[in-house]
C-alpha cells in the first residue's frame, strides 16, 4: 500500500497510481518534479531497526515492532528482554507473514524454540508487542471519518428454525456475493459445534477463533455509535497524510467506544488503496448510494456538457502511443514536455509555471483508488449497480471454481452469456455467445492458458459496443467498436480475406499494431456459422469472425461523435464520478444505437477504463479523427494565450534529393508549426519559413540539424522575423513549395 505523506522526512520513493517509475528516472527528476502530486505518494521510510517513523509524528501510542534478520538473534533477544521488562507479552512471526504463522511467547525459552523453527525457512523475523485489545479500523476520506468497523470472528445468528449447518450454508452464500468476503473461504470451523443444533432466534454462535479477515472473520460496523471520540486522532493523521486519499487506520483497544480516552488504544498501521476501499464496502455496500454521493461525487450534475472534440488531421504521426499523443497535444498549446522514461511524461506550462505528470494517458490527478477500482471489473459492476447504472448480471469465480460456474449458468435459462478474465485488458480472454457447458469449458480453458486467477461469468447484452470518453463533466468523443469481420470478393477464402484485411489495417497507424488473428476462438465462431477458413464468401457477403469488438482483438473503430443523443451525457458523467471521482475515463456501453435515448432501448455498461486509449478517437477506421488530446490538456492546464514567432531558416549541406523537405514537414506538423520549405537553385541549400510558439520553433531548429537518414546538415542560419508577424498570421498549415 502506498501513502501520501506531508512530512518530507518520511519520504521514501515515488509511487501513486503507478508502480513502474524506475529508480533511474527518480534520480533524474528535479526537486520540483518530485514535489508534484504524482510523485508525492510515498510509503513509510523504515529506520535501520525497521520501525515506522511516521508514528513518531502522532501523539498516540503505536505498536512496538521490529524486524530482525536471521543472523541477528542476539539483537532480537535484547529487544524481547526490553519488552518483557516493560511487562508485555510478545508476538513472534516470520516477516511479511504476520497473519499466517504467529506465536505469543512469555519467556526466552519459547523465543529460542520459535526462532529456530522460523529461521529454517525465513530470512527475517518480526517481533512485536502482543495486543490483547479488540482490533478495529477507522476509514477516513478527505480528512473525515467515514466509518468505524470492529473485527469479529465468524459467527451466525439463529432464526429459531435453521440448524447451525443451514445457517453456515446461508452465510457462505452471502459471503460469495460480498465484494470483500468472496475472496476468502470460510473453512476449519469449530469441530466441537453440533451442526444439527437449532439455535434460538437471536442466539449468536461463534464459528472460529481467528480475527483475521482472510480466515473468515468479518467486520461489524459500529459507525452509528461513534461521534467525536476519535477526532483528535484523525486531526493528527491529517497533519501528516494528504487529506484527499482514502485511508484506513488499524488500531487495538479494550474499549473502542471510549475513543482516544481509552489508555489501551494502540495504532497498528495506516494503509491506502482500492483494496482498502473494498474492505470498507464489505459492510457499507447496502447503503452505498448515499455513501458514494456524499463522499465522492461533486455537486455538478447540472453542468454536464457535450464538448465534442474537433476534427483533426492525423497524418503527421509516425508512431502512436498515449505519450506521443499527449506530447503532440502539448505542442498545439505551446506547452513544454519532457519524457522521463518509456511511460512517464512531464508537461509544463512555461507562462503559468504549472506542471503535470502523466503515466500513459493518466494524469497525476488519477488516484490509485480510481485506477484499481476500474481494474477490477467485478467491483466496478457492483458499484455501478448499487447506484442504479445498468450492468450485466453475473458472478465472479476463482479459476478453480469451474464446477460452481457450471452450476451457475443454469440461471441464464438458455440465454447467451460471456466469460472474461477479471483483470485483463484489450479484450484478451473474452469469450462470447456461450450457451452450454461445452462452450463454457472451452472459454474457461482459454482463461487458464492466459494464467487468469479470477473469471467473470455474466449475461450477454445484445447491441453495439460504444466507447465514450469523459473528462471531468464533459464528454469529448464517442466511437463505435465493431468486432472483426471480412467482406467476400467471390474469389478468396476467409483465410485469404483476413490477410487482405490486415494489409489494409497496416495503413492505420493505430490499428496496424493489432492485426486480425485467426485463433481457435475464431475458428470455433466460424464453425458455429457452418463455415470454415477455406470457405469462399460471395461477393459483398459479410462474415463475422468474432463478437469481441475491442480494437486490440482485430476490431474496427467508427467515429460516432456527431450522432450522440444528449441524454447519454449525464449518465456518462455520473459513471465517471462514481469511479472514485476519476479525472477522466473511457466507458464501454452496449446498446442498440447511441443516437437514441437511453429510455428507448436496452443497454448496459460493461467496463470503465481510467487509462482510455486516446488513439481510439484519433485513428478511427471510419469517420473523422477527433483531436481529444488538446482539450484534455486544456482542462488540466487552462493555458494562457501565447504570442507566436516567425523564423526564416537557411539549411546548408546535403539536403536536396534525400527526402529532407518531406522529413522537415513532418517535424513541423507534429509540433504545430506552420509555414513552408523549398529547394533553392543551389543544390546544397533549402529555405524554410516557420511560424509557431517559441518553444516549438526552437526545438524545430535544433532538430533541423539532424535530418533524415541520408541527409548531412552542415549549418543552419536562423533569421528572426517576429517583428513582421502580421505578414504571416494567415499561415495555417505547412507545405512543401516548388523550387525558386
Amino acid at each position: 500500500m502506498f501513502l501520501s505523506l506531508k512530512n518530507k522526512k518520511n519520504l521514501f520513493k515515488s509511487d501513486l497510481f503507478i508502480q513502474g517509475i524506475s529508480d533511474e528516472t527518480i534520480n533524474m527528476m528535479s526537486l520540483q518534479d518530485k514535489e508534484s502530486s504524482l510523485v508525492l505518494s510515498r510509503i513509510f521510510r523504515r529506520t535501520v531497526n525497521d520501525n515506522y517513523t511516521i508514528f513518531s509524528d502522532l501523539n498516540f501510542p503505536h505498536i512496538q515492532r521490529r524486524r530482525f534478520m536471521r543472523s541477528n538473534k542476539e539483537g532480537a533477544e535484547r529487544f524481547i528482554n526490553i519488552l518483557f521488562d516493560q511487562g508485555h507479552r510478545v508476538l513472534i512471526t516470520p516477516h511479511h507473514n504476520l497473519s499466517l504463522t504467529q506465536k505469543v511467547i512469555d519467556n526466552l525459552e519459547e523465543f529460542s524454540l520459535y526462532w529456530e523453527r522460523y529461521t529454517k525457512f525465513h530470512e527475517a523475523i518480526t517481533i512485536e508487542v502482543y495486543q490483547d485489545g479488540d482490533p478495529f479500523v477507522l476509514f477516513i476520506k478527505d480528512g473525515n471519518l467515514l466509518g468505524v468497523y470492529c473485527i469479529v470472528p465468524a459467527f451466525v445468528i439463529g432464526d429459531g428454525e435453521s440448524t447451525i449447518q443451514e445457517l453456515i450454508v446461508a452465510l457462505k452464500d452471502r459471503r460469495s456475493k460480498n465484494v470483500l468476503y468472496q475472496q476468502y473461504k470460510l473453512e476449519k470451523i469449530d469441530n466441537t459445534l453440533n451442526m444439527e443444533h437449532i439455535p434460538i432466534k437471536g442466539e449468536v454462535v461463534q464459528l472460529k477463533l481467528s480475527r483475521q479477515i482472510k480466515y473468515g472473520a468479518q467486520y461489524l460496523s459500529i459507525t452509528d455509535l461513534i461521534q467525536d471520540q476519535y477526532d483528535s486522532l484523525i486531526k493528527d493523521v491529517n497533519k501528516i497524510v494528504d487529506k484527499k486519499y482514502f485511508l484506513v487506520l488499524s488500531c487495538f483497544s479494550k474499549n473502542i467506544l471510549a475513543g482516544v480516552h481509552d489508555k489501551t488504544l494502540v495504532i497498528d498501521n495506516i494503509k491506502q488503496g482500492a483494496n482498502i476501499y473494498r474492505h470498507f464496502l464489505a459492510e457499507a455496500r447496502f447503503n452505498i448510494s448515499s455513501i458514494i454521493k456524499d463522499n465522492f461525487i461533486s455537486n455538478a450534475f447540472d453542468k454536464e456538457i457535450y464538448k465534442k472534440a474537433k476534427i483533426y488531421k492525423n497524418s503527421h504521426f509516425t508512431r502512436v502511443s498515449q505519450l506521443i499523443i499527449l506530447k503532440e497535444a502539448a505542442y498545439q498549446l505551446g506547452l513544454k514536455s519532457r519524457v522521463l522514461d518509456t511511460r512517464t511524461l512531464l508537461i509544463e506550462d512555461p507562462l503559468n509555471d504549472t506542471r503535470c505528470l502523466f503515466w500513459g494517458g493518466m494524469s497525476q490527478f488519477t488516484t490509485l483508488q480510481a485506477r484499481q477500482l476500474a481494474d477490477n471489473k467485478h467491483l466496478t459492476k457492483m458499484l455501478l449497480d448499487e447506484y442504479g447504472i445498468r450492468v450485466p448480471k453475473g458472478r465472479l469465480f476463482k479459476i478453480g471454481e469451474y464446477d460452481k460456474a457450471s452450476q451457475y449458468i443454469s440461471n441464464f435459462n438458455g440465454s447467451a452469456f460471456i466469460v472474461k478474465p477479471l483483470n485483463l485488458m484489450g479484450g484478451r480472454g473474452v469469450s462470447t455467445d456461450i450457451f452450454d457447458h461445452n462452450q463454457l469449458l472451452m472459454a474457461w480453458q482459454r482463461c487458464e492458458q492466459l494464467k487468469c486467477s479470477n473469471i467473470i461469468v455474466e449475461e450477454q447484452i445484445l447491441g453495439d459496443d460504444y466507447r465514450v470518453l469523459v473528462v471531468k463533466n464533459k464528454v469529448y468523443a464517442v466511437a463505435r467498436r465493431i468486432a472483426p469481420y471480412v467482406i467476400g470478393n467471390g474469389r478468396d477464402n476467409i483465410r485469404e480475406l483476413v490477410e487482405l484485411k490486415n494489409i489494409e489495417r497496416r495503413k492505420n497507424k493505430y490499428l496496424r499494431n493489432s492485426p486480425v488473428v485467426i485463433s481457435s476462438y475464431v475458428e470455433q465462431y466460424l464453425s458455429q456459422q457452418g463455415i470454415n477458413l477455406n470457405t469462399v464468401p460471395e461477393k459483398g457477403q459479410r462474415v463475422n469472425l468474432s463478437k469481441v469488438s475491442n480494437a486490440g482483438s482485430g476490431g474496427e473503430i467508427v467515429d460516432c461523435s456527431d450522432n450522440v443523443h444528449i441524454d447519454w451525457i449525464p449518465i456518462a458523467v455520473k459513471i465517471r464520478e462514481l469511479m472514485a471521482n476519476a479525472y477522466h475515463v473511457g466507458i464501454d456501453f452496449l446498446m442498440e444505437d447511441i443516437s437514441k435515448s437511453p429510455s428507448d432501448q436496452k443497454w448496459g455498461v460493461i467496463e470503465v477504463n481510467t487509462n482510455p486509449d486516446f488513439a481510439v478517437h484519433l485513428f478511427p477506421s471510419e469517420g473523422m479523427p477527433r483531436n481529444v488530446g488538446k482539450p484534455f490538456l486544456e482542462e488540466i492546464f487552462s493555458p494562457s494565450p501565447q504570442n507566436k514567432f516567425v523564423y526564416r531558416l537557411k539549411i546548408l549541406g546535403k539536403v536536396q534529393g534525400v527526402g529532407y523537405r518531406k522529413w522537415f514537414k513532418q517535424v513541423c506538423e507534429f509540433r504545430s508549426v506552420f509555414g513552408y520549405i523549398k529547394n533553392t537553385s543551389s543544390a546544397d541549400i533549402v529555405d524554410a519559413l516557420i511560424v509557431g510558439y517559441k518553444n516549438n520553433l526552437d526545438e524545430t531548429v535544433e532538430l533541423s540539424y539532424r535530418g533524415p537518414k541520408n541527409a548531412d546538415v552542415r549549418q543552419v542560419i536562423v533569421d528572426d522575423l517576429t517583428d513582421n508577424i502580421e505578414e504571416y498570421r494567415s499561415l495555417q498549415s505547412f507545405e512543401i513549395k516548388v523550387t525558386d
